[in-house]
Order: structure tokens, then sequence, then C-alpha cells
């Protein structure tokens, strides 16, 4: 079995953070335990601190407008014989596939990549989402201009723990596809856990069972941002470069706007601590000061010896009082103030941030739940609005088109149906109309940007009198 490629695990490390960010994952998106010097010890209790700094999440946004409007509900595969047709469509409606084809688009958004599985099991296929950090592969000898089938091995790993001796035990099960020649050599093995190498090769649990495949029955589904100079000054065997990994798998939808959406949360922070702030105000005192407290105390103490006593009353004096502290040399917090403008200015920056989103994605600022200065729309200006992205959703369809080919052209090989490459359909794109706008505004009740009055507002193009 082969060694991890430090370069490929490195890139999977820089995917991660994606990941966790369309998750909200606190320490993926950057939320400050320390916003504008102000510590979140704002109320005292940890839970309520957090909420200070969890805005809308603007990366979960931008993937569902993706791949809400890349796949929807779902594509259509028409195959050219009758019987190879209704075999598909027993299985599809038998399965989950649409689901994890959605799954995959949203997986694709996050990271750049995703990657089907379709097994074969006593012909019958199994699809299966893999995990970013499941998988890991060769790009030895792969050059430009190369396809996902010519990388020349791929490797799944899966860890799973068991109870042995009365222990819980940890296992990893490697799955390794290598090409040889115009087929696949499939091999998987079980192996005892190391931490330092994720698996270790020495300890191989029972013996390796290798097929000869005729297909790789992995399918990349990729996002189309891949930028032609990204291998310039590259070396192509050089394995801790990682050009001929993106060449491949891409980059995310975030990487353009992650300092962006960290700013909408530095803002939103902002203007929760200013609102806190009035509810709930307090003083920021230096940490010597309970040291100072303490001792003008010791004449006391060494007076009437009750050192339990004279302890307990300051404690208590201590903790009745209204406080923030801070470190030696630290600087107190400085609070906004409302004579000051902070908030508007605030809001003011985050509305520019989510137009900035719009600019880099493509995605109208409509359906990041931004709308014009007065509240309305005028006529057209959604239509417009969409132009952009929904020729970037085009793209995307087209990028994938061919993966979906070779993906159902392999699922109908499994079910024993004539081989063949299908017409793949997306659903239609809306065009502006009032049902796409009634979407569009459905969807936007539903994330919690419109309510029911600004709803039909917003379909209608009505003022506040109308």
């Amino acid at each position: 079995m082969p060694k991890l490629s430090d370069a490929f695990r490195n890139f999977i490390t820089s995917k991660k953070k994606y990941a966790l960010a369309y998750a909200n994952g606190e320490t993926a998106s950057g939320w400050r335990k320390q916003v504008f010097t102000l510590k979140s010890h704002l109320s005292g209790i940890s839970e309520k601190d957090r909420l200070l700094y969890l805005t809308y999440n603007y990366f979960r946004l931008v993937s569902k407008a993706y791949a809400d409007y890349e796949v929807g509900e779902g594509v259509e595969v028409l195959f050219e014989k009758e019987e190879t047709q209704n075999k598909i469509l027993k299985r599809m409606n038998q399965s989950n596939v649409q689901e994890l084809i959605y799954k995959a688009m949203i997986q694709k958004s996050k990271v750049g990549y995703c990657i089907l599985r379709c097994l074969n099991i006593w012909w019958a296929p199994k699809i299966e989402k893999i995990p970013i950090t499941s998988y890991f592969c060769s790009t030895d000898g792969v050059s430009v201009g190369a396809s996902f089938e010519d990388l020349p091995e791929h490797n799944i790993m899966s860890i799973y723990q068991e109870l042995v001796n009365g222990q819980n035990q940890i296992f990893v099960k490697i799955d390794n596809y290598k090409k040889d020649w115009d087929k696949w050599l499939w091999t998987y093995a079980t192996y005892e856990y190391s931490p330092n190498g994720n698996y270790d090769t020495t300890k191989l649990i029972g013996s390796s069972l290798t097929e000869t495949l005729d297909h790789l029955p992995l399918f990349l589904f990729n996002s189309e941002n891949i930028e032609d100079d990204m291998l310039e000054g590259e070396d192509l065997k050089d394995q801790q470069g990682s050009g001929i990994l993106k060449m491949f798998f891409a980059e995310s939808d975030y990487v353009d706007v992650f300092d962006i959406v960290q700013d909408i949360n530095d803002r939103q922070s902002q203007i929760s601590v200013e609102f806190i702030k009035h509810l709930w105000s307090k003083i920021s005192l230096p940490k010597s000061y309970f040291d100072a407290m303490k001792n003008l105390h010791m004449d006391t103490i060494l007076k009437w010896g009750d050192e339990k006593e004279v302890t307990a009353s300051v404690n208590k004096s201590i903790d009745n009082f209204d406080y923030i502290t801070h470190e030696p040399g630290e600087n107190p917090a400085q609070y906004i103030t409302k004579d000051g403008g902070m908030i508007d200015k605030a809001f003011t920056k985050i509305e520019r941030d989510i137009r900035a989103i719009s600019t880099f994605t493509s995605i109208p600022v409509y359906m990041l739940g931004l709308e014009t200065a007065s509240g309305n729309r005028h006529v057209g200006t959604d239509e417009k609005d969409s132009e952009a992205f929904l020729q970037k959703i085009k793209r995307r369809r087209s990028v994938a088109y061919a993966s979906f080919q070779k993906f159902f052209a392999y699922v109908s090989w499994i079910l024993g149906a004539e081989y063949s490459l299908p017409t793949i359909k997306y659903q239609k794109l809306p065009n502006g109309d009032l049902e796409s706008k009634v979407s569009i505004a459905a969807q936007m009740k539903e994330n919690g940007f419109l309510s029911q009055k600004s709803l039909v507002k917003f379909v209608n193009n009505f003022d506040d009198a109308e």
C-alpha cells in the first residue's frame, strides 16, 4: 500500500477550513474571541457571549444559491435504449441518487470538488459521496491536459472502531485503485491505526484482496474556476507544489470572499456589542485592582485574625460588582457609541461587503438578503442582476455535464443495460417571470431575510402605499 502524499495531505488540510466555514465552524470562520479589544466577558455566560459573534452564514447562502440553480431537484437522464432508460429510472426512484448529487454540488462549492464512488454490489450500484479527508491520490507522471482518469493512483481511507478483547481499537480500511494499462487494480486492506501516518503499513489485519476492474468507479465533479496560468512556474513532478492538484480539483467558491465575510462578522459583532452594552453596562478594571482591594484589608486581617471572614467579604463585594477585566499593559475596552454614529457606519460597511460578495460570486444581491435603499426594486432590476449569475450557472452545468454522462453510463453498465453515454437535461433556468420571482422571494423568506409584507412588495414591485 502507498504512503500518504504530503502534497495532497497539505492540500486537503487547506480545504478543511472552507468545509468548516459552511457549517459555521467557530475556528474556521474566524469568530473573534476579542472584537475591537473587547473580550467576550460581557454577560459572564459563555453561551450568551458566543452569540455575539454569530451572524448570517453567507458561505452557506453562496453554496446553496449555486446548488439550487445548478441541479435544483435533480437532473434528468435520457438513454437511447428504452430498456436502459427504464432500468435507470427504476434505480433512481429506489435510491437517493438525486439527493447525493445535490450534496455533491454543495461540497463542490465548499472545497472546489467532490468525488462520487459507485460500487458494484452483486450487480446493484451503491453510490457514495467521498468525504474530502478520506480521499488522496498520486499525481506522478501526469501532464497538463490530462483527465481525472489519467491519475495513476486513487486511494480512499475509512477509519472505524471495533471492540477487541473488551477494548475499543481503531482500524483503517484502505481502498487502492491503481492503473494497469487499460484496466484498474482494486486492492483493499485493513490496518491498525497509527496517529503519525493514519495507518501502520507493518500491521496488516488479515490479508489484502485484489480485483481487476474494467473501469475506475470514481467520478470527479469540480468547479469551473480553474485558471490556465495557475501552473506557471510549477514543477509537475514536485510533490511540494499544489499546482497540479489545483488543475484537477480547483478552488473553493469562498476563496475570493473569505476575508469579506470575515469583515461582515466583525461588523455584526461590533453592532451586537453596542446593543449589549446598553442592556448590560459594565466598566473595565485592571487585574491589579483585586490585589489592591485585598491589601487594603490586610490590617483588619492582622488585627482580628479572622482571615476567612474578611476574605469572604472581599470576594462577595467583588462578585457583586458589575465589571470586566483587562490584563496588565492591555488597553481598557473602548466602546462604540451612538453619538459617533458607529452603528450606522457599520451597517453601511456591511451593505458594501454584501455587494462585494455579489460582485465576486455573480450571485444577485437580492439572493443575499439586500434590498435597495428604499426597500423597493425597480422593474427589470432583478432580471438584469440575474444575467451574470445565470451565465455562471450555465458554465458550471457545462463543466459537470461530462461527469454526469460517465457516472450514469457506469450505473447502467452495473445494471446490465446496454452501454452508452446518456443525454443529461437540467431544469430550465428562470427567465425573470412572475413564477421565478415568487420562487426567489419564497427562498429569501425561508432564510429569514423577508417578512410576509416585504415578500408581497418584492414580487409585485409595490411601494409602501400600495
